[in-house]
C-alpha cells in the first residue's frame, strides 16, 4: 500500500512539472521585430550657437580645420565682423547634407542588421522546431513511463489478492513462505522494468535532431560571416560612388542651389563680401550664366572680362577683345553665348570654344551710335534691341551657328530707348525711352507686337514688370523720391497710390540713369538705387511692399547685376574703381 502511495505522489510531482514546462513554453514564444533605426544628434538643436554666442540664426559654416569643431558656426553677425576671406558654406545645405549622410548610415545599418537578425530568427525557429520534438519525445517517454507505472501497480495488485481458505490452509500447514511463487514474482516483475526500460532507451535514442541543430548552428556562423562581408564590400563601392559623385563640398553646393530656386518671403539680411579693386580700368559688371558660376564684366573701353565666381568672389579668367566699346551684354541661360551691344550700333554674338576662347560672329547693323539696352525672350529665339534712335529691333537668334537674322522693328517715335522689361507671360512689352514708356503688345495670330499705351514721364526713369499687368516706375529725379507701382488694366496704365514706395529724400544728389531695377520674384526681392542708397524691398501679403534693408552708395555705385538665385548683388562703385559683392540671406 505505501509503495502504491508512493507511485502515485510521484506521478503527481510529474504532472506538476510538465504543467510548469508547458508554461514555460508559451511564455518563450518567438516574438521577431525587425530593428528601425533614427539618427539622434547629440547635441540639441536649440542649444547650438556660434562661437561668439550670439544667439541667433546660424547662415554659415567656417571651413577653417585651425577652428575648434564648436567654433566654425557662423550667424549674420559673425559674418559681419569675419574675414571675407575665409571660405564658408551654407549651414542649411551643410545640415542637409548630414542628414543624408545619416540616413544613409542609418539605412546599411538597419539593413545589415535586420539580414543578420533574419538568420538568427531562423535558427530560433530551429530550435523551437528540436524543442517540440524534445517535448513530443519526452511525452513518448513520460507516456511509456506511465504505462510502465501502471503495470507495476497491476503486477502489485495481483500479487497481493488471497483466498481465505488457502491461507487457512497455510496456517495449517504451518507454511511461512510470503510468496508461494517468489521466483516466478521477480522474474516476472524483471520482465516488464526489462521491457519498458528497453522502450525508453530506444525513444531516447531515436532523438536524433541534436545533430541537425549543431549542423545548422556551424551553417549560420558562416552564413552570418559571408553576409557581413558583402554588407562591407557594399559599403565600400557605395563610398567609392561618393567620391565619384564629388566631395561633400561639392554636394552641398549643389544643395544649396536647390535651397536658392525655393521661394522666400521671410526676413532679408546683406552680407558684405568681397571689395575687388580694379586696377587698370573700370569694369562695370554685367551678366550671369545660368549656374551662377560665370561672371561677364566689361569696360567702356575695349574689353570684356570673363571671371570664375563662387561665393560671391570672382577669379578672372580670360579678356576678350571687342573691338568698340561695348554698351550692354546678355549671356544665354541656355549655355555659354554672349551677345553685346556697342558704342557704334554694332552687336556681336559670340560662342564659347574653351574656358578661354569665345568666338565672334559678323558685326550686326542696325543702330545709330549705341546699343543701351537688349533683352531676350524665355525660349531665347527673339532678341530686342534698343539705342540712340526710335527703333525697337527684333532679331531671330541662332546659338547653333552663332548668327542673328534681323525679322522687324517697332518704331517707338522717341529720341532714343533706354531698357526694356517682359511680364511673365511675355505677351506685355515695357520699353523705356527719355520721355515716356510704351507698353507693347503681343499679337497672337502674327506672332508680331503691336502699340498698346503709353504715358509720358518728366524726367528719365526706369521701369520693371513685376506681375502680368503690374510694373514699377523708378524716375531719375533730384525732387521726385518715390518708387512708383502702376496697374495695366483694359489698355491703360493706373498708378496705384497706395503701393507707392516712399524713398529717402536728398533733392541735392544728383541722379544717373545708370543703375538698373533688378527683381527676383522667386525671392520676392525688388532691388532699386535712388540718391545715395541700394533699397531692398519686398511684397508684403496685403501686396504693399515695405523697405527691408538699405546699403549706402552715396551717388558711384553703378551697373548693378543680380544672380539668379537672388543670393548675391553687384555693382561698381565709381569713386573707388571696385566691384562690391554682396550676399543675400533668407529666411
Amino acid at each position: 500500500m505505501l509503495k502504491y502511495l508512493y507511485l502515485l505522489d510521484n506521478c503527481w510531482l510529474y504532472k506538476r512539472q510538465e504543467q510548469k514546462l508547458l508554461l514555460a513554453n508559451q511564455e518563450n514564444k518567438i516574438v521577431y521585430q525587425k530593428v528601425i533605426l533614427q539618427s539622434q544628434m547629440i547635441e540639441k538643436q536649440l542649444n547650438l550657437n556660434c562661437n561668439q554666442k550670439h544667439y541667433q540664426r546660424i547662415e554659415k559654416v567656417s571651413l577653417d580645420s585651425q577652428l575648434h569643431k564648436n567654433e566654425r558656426l557662423l550667424c549674420y553677425q559673425c559674418l559681419l565682423s569675419t574675414n571675407s576671406n575665409e571660405k564658408k558654406m551654407n549651414y542649411n545645405a551643410t545640415v542637409q547634407v548630414i542628414e543624408q549622410n545619416q540616413q544613409l548610415k542609418s539605412e546599411i545599418l538597419e539593413n545589415l542588421l535586420n539580414t543578420n537578425l533574419g538568420q538568427i530568427e531562423q535558427l530560433q525557429r530551429d530550435v523551437c522546431i528540436f524543442k517540440s520534438k524534445l517535448i513530443q519525445m519526452c511525452d513518448k517517454v513520460v507516456s511509456s513511463t506511465n504505462q510502465w507505472v501502471s503495470n507495476l501497480q497491476s503486477f502489485g495488485y495481483q500479487n497481493v489478492k488471497f483466498s481465505i481458505f488457502d491461507e487457512i490452509d497455510n496456517i495449517i500447514k504451518n507454511d511461512q513462505v510470503i510468496f508461494q511463487n517468489q521466483q516466478n514474482l521477480f522474474s516476472e516483475l524483471n520482465q516488464i522494468n526489462q521491457h519498458y526500460i528497453d522502450n525508453v532507451i530506444n525513444q531516447i535514442k531515436n532523438l536524433d535532431f541534436k545533430e541537425v541543430l549543431i549542423r545548422n548552428c556551424e551553417n549560420l556562423k558562416l552564413n552570418l560571416i559571408n553576409i557581413n562581408l558583402e554588407f562591407d564590400k557594399s559599403i565600400l563601392q557605395r563610398q567609392q560612388q561618393q567620391q565619384i559623385q564629388g566631395s561633400y563640398q561639392t554636394q552641398i553646393r549643389n544643395i544649396e542651389k536647390q535651397l536658392n530656386l525655393q521661394p522666400s518671403s521671410g526676413i532679408v539680411k546683406i552680407v558684405p563680401i568681397q571689395t575687388l579693386k580694379m586696377e587698370k580700368n573700370s569694369s562695370m559688371p554685367a551678366a550671369f550664366n545660368n549656374d551662377g558660376n560665370l561672371l561677364i564684366t566689361s569696360d567702356y573701353l575695349n574689353n570684356i572680362m570673363v571671371w570664375y565666381f563662387e561665393n560671391g568672389k570672382q577669379n578672372h579668367i580670360t579678356t576678350i577683345e571687342v573691338g568698340k566699346a561695348p554698351r550692354s551684354i546678355l549671356l544665354s541661360r541656355q549655355g555659354n553665348h554672349l551677345i553685346t551691344g556697342l558704342n557704334g550700333g554694332g552687336i556681336y554674338i559670340w560662342k564659347q570654344v574653351n574656358e578661354k576662347e569665345w568666338r565672334r560672329s559678323q558685326l550686326y547693323l542696325k543702330h545709330e551710335f549705341w546699343v543701351n539696352n537688349m533683352i531676350l525672350n524665355k525660349a531665347e529665339d527673339q532678341l530686342f534691341t534698343g539705342g540712340e534712335d526710335p527703333y525697337i529691333n527684333v532679331w531671330g537668334v541662332d546659338y547653333l551657328n552663332n548668327e542673328l537674322t534681323f525679322l522687324y522693328n517697332l518704331d517707338s517715335k522717341t529720341i532714343t530707348i533706354f531698357s526694356f522689361s517682359f511680364n511673365d507671360s511675355e505677351n506685355l512689352l515695357i520699353s523705356c525711352s527719355a520721355c515716356e514708356y510704351i507698353i507693347w503688345q503681343k499679337q497672337q495670330s502674327q506672332n508680331k507686337w503691336e502699340y498698346l499705351c503709353n504715358e509720358k514721364i518728366e524726367s528719365l526713369f526706369q521701369a520693371k514688370f513685376l506681375k502680368d499687368n503690374c510694373f514699377c516706375l523708378l524716375p531719375i529725379n533730384q525732387r521726385i523720391n518715390s518708387l512708383f507701382i502702376y496697374q495695366i488694366y483694359q489698355g491703360a496704365c493706373n498708378r496705384i497710390e497706395a503701393q507707392t514706395i516712399k524713398l529717402i529724400k536728398d533733392n541735392d544728389c544728383e541722379e544717373y540713369i545708370n543703375f538698373p531695377i533688378l527683381y527676383n520674384k522667386l525671392k520676392n526681392i525688388l532691388i532699386a538705387k535712388s540718391k545715395g542708397f541700394i533699397y531692398i524691398i519686398r511684397q508684403t501679403k496685403d501686396n504693399g511692399f515695405e523697405i527691408v534693408d538699405k546699403i549706402v552708395c552715396l551717388k558711384h555705385a553703378s551697373r548693378g547685376i543680380l544672380s539668379d538665385d537672388g543670393k548675391f548683388l553687384i555693382f561698381f562703385d565709381m569713386s573707388t574703381q571696385s566691384l562690391i559683392s554682396y550676399e543675400l540671406l533668407y529666411e
